[in-house]
């Protein structure tokens, strides 16, 4: 799916992100990009709300960004995350038969997992727990409406050969 900044016509749009989730979780270092009239107001914000800029770490991220190093870091992670969901999706999908619904999105690091006629989410989770995974309950998500019951599993850190693996022990903990 596109970002909602590509799609802004009216420059409406600050698009914010990190590089902790795409490069290195102890990196703490972030970007937001804004409309050009308002970069100065943002630049002048910026100077009086932080107090120490990390100069280094924006300067080795800039000349890992100007080499092409983070372009192709992002295609090599795409095609890994996308075998891994893959992976998971199945793996989860031939355990749990007709006891699970697998939503996926286009985009994100998880994936849907529905239990219908299963406990309550937080339950689930609860008893994930137990067996060492870290699932999110969805309902406990939901702020303005009811989206119903299910686990939002992240799939980044699973690799492809263990999803199945995974899965089974979702299974063995979730009954």
């Amino acid at each position: 799916m596109p970002s909602l900044k590509s799609l802004d016509r009216g420059e409406r749009v600050l698009y914010a992100g990190s590089f902790s989730k795409m490069l290195f979780p102890a990196l703490r270092l972030g970007y937001l990009l804004v409309p050009a009239e308002l970069a100065t107001a943002f630049l002048r914000a910026s100077r009086l709300t932080a107090l120490a800029q990390p100069v280094l770490e924006q300067k080795v991220a800039a000349a890992f960004m100007q080499k092409g190093h983070f372009a192709r870091h992002i295609r090599r992670m795409r095609v890994l995350y996308a075998d891994r969901r893959r992976a998971l999706a199945s793996g989860l999908q031939a355990v749990f038969g007709e006891r699970i619904r697998i939503e996926l999105t286009a985009g994100g690091m998880h994936l849907l997992a529905r239990f219908p006629g299963a406990a309550d989410d937080t339950e689930l989770v609860r008893r994930s727990v137990t067996a060492g995974l870290a699932p999110s309950a969805l309902s406990s998500l939901a702020m303005a409406h009811d989206c119903g019951h299910g686990l939002l599993l992240g799939f980044t850190n699973i690799a492809a050969e263990d999803a199945g693996a995974t899965a089974a022990r979702l299974a063995g903990a979730i009954g």
